[in-house]
């Protein structure tokens, strides 16, 4: 994955007002809350010191100077921060950093209209996670150095928006409503062993990138209970890698063509994918205990490369469909085909008992050697 944080400063928004807009700060019942207006802003939330939290207002992309509390590029440092963070950017193209804090409450970021970035970090630069050990998964992770926040929700609206999450630790649920346009979700970046983690999620992570062409991202991250990602419409490209979930992951892609890939993605129950429609390429690599993939009408490409399940159902919708299993090591591997030419191609896998369905058309078996059937069944399959 490419580093986005140094370039978010230069590219958060590519229009706007002349000058920037203005922020006001105040703490009241404990937490922190922030307000934008109209005009652009961006600014970087630190914490100089125990119960105490500063606000620095930055240049925007526009290369206008951010009013904070009346002050241009103005700094203000806040007593009694005790809660959470409230912020409220409403209109323009705004830049929320925030920057190695532990909130002892909700980081409830609406980002408004325009094209929006957020980041969370420890630094402005990524580091790579290393110490403790983690009970539930075995994973590496500095958690005493991450960042912290009980729970986190992050609201886009239209426009471009981008959210960059790295080395944070979050106790309750982690929401990100992307709202319309283009949009980008990172969180996590690639470690430099499979097992370090720089995000850590002790509930579920919902993930909603809403109406747009879409880029989601997730490495080295371990989420305690479900990870959903939910897309609406256009196109979602989808990558997970060295993910750990304690629970379920779903993904429901578009009705357009979805690019899903996953690598190392270890989910304790149910991995299920649906992409409703569109050419689709799914590539999957992991563990589950049961994999269940709807690719949906069109000609679909559905590859499972070191995919480790006890039971896989595969469901290849209308169209010309392309299943192929290398590496992999199902108990039970149930295929339907659908009208269109499919074709089911296996290289170096290891199934204990494997059902394929071809349906109508003309579909097409292809042992590609080395693989181990305890059991292999062929129904309407018309070339073996």
């Amino acid at each position: 994955m490419r580093i986005y944080i140094s370039a978010l400063v230069i590219a958060l928004a590519i229009s706007g007002s002349a000058r920037a807009g203005n922020v006001s700060a105040d703490i009241y019942g404990g937490s922190l809350y922030l307000y934008g207006d109209a005009r652009g802003s961006s600014i970087t939330v630190d914490s100089p010191s125990s119960g105490q939290v500063r606000v620095s207002g930055t240049v925007t992309a526009q290369g206008e100077n951010t009013v904070v509390n009346g002050t241009p590029n103005g700094s203000v440092t806040l007593k009694g921060w005790t809660g959470g963070i409230y912020n409220f950017s409403y209109a323009g193209n705004d830049s929320v950093t925030l920057l190695g804090l532990t909130i002892n409450g909700a980081a409830h970021i609406d980002l408004g209209e325009g094209n929006d970035a957020l980041v969370v970090s420890d630094s402005f630069m990524p580091t790579l996670a290393a110490g403790s050990v983690t009970e539930a998964s075995g994973a590496s992770s500095n958690a005493d150095a991450m960042s912290y926040a009980r729970s986190i929700l992050v609201i886009g609206a239209g426009g471009a928006d981008m959210a960059l999450i790295d080395n944070l630790l979050v106790d309750g649920a982690a929401t990100f409503d992307m709202g319309t346009g283009r949009d980008e979700v990172y969180i996590g970046v690639p470690q430099a062993a499979a097992n370090q983690v720089s995000v850590m999620f002790l509930e579920s992570c919902v993930i909603v990138p809403g109406d747009g062409a879409d880029d989601v991202s997730i490495a080295s991250t371990e989420i305690g209970r479900n990870l959903i990602v939910d897309d609406a419409r256009s196109r979602l490209r989808l990558d997970i890698s060295n993910v750990s979930v304690g629970d379920s992951t779903f993904v429901y892609g578009t009705s357009v063509r979805d690019v899903i890939t996953t690598a190392n993605l270890n989910v304790r129950n149910t991995l299920k994918v649906i992409s409703e429609g569109g050419d689709d390429h799914i590539k999957l690599a992991g563990s589950a205990r049961t994999v269940e993939v709807f690719p949906g009408i069109g000609n679909d490409l559905v590859r499972l490369r070191e995919l480790i399940a006890t039971r896989a159902y595969i469901y290849l919708d209308p169209g010309s469909d392309d299943l192929h299993v290398q590496l992999s090591d199902f108990n039970f591997l149930y295929a339907y085909g659908s009208s269109g030419n499919d074709q089911f191609g296996f290289r170096n896998a290891r199934i204990n008992q494997a059902f394929l369905y071809g349906d109508s058309g003309e579909d097409t078996f292809q042992d590609e050697g080395g693989n181990q059937f305890g059991e292999l069944e062929l129904f309407s399959i018309e070339n073996q």
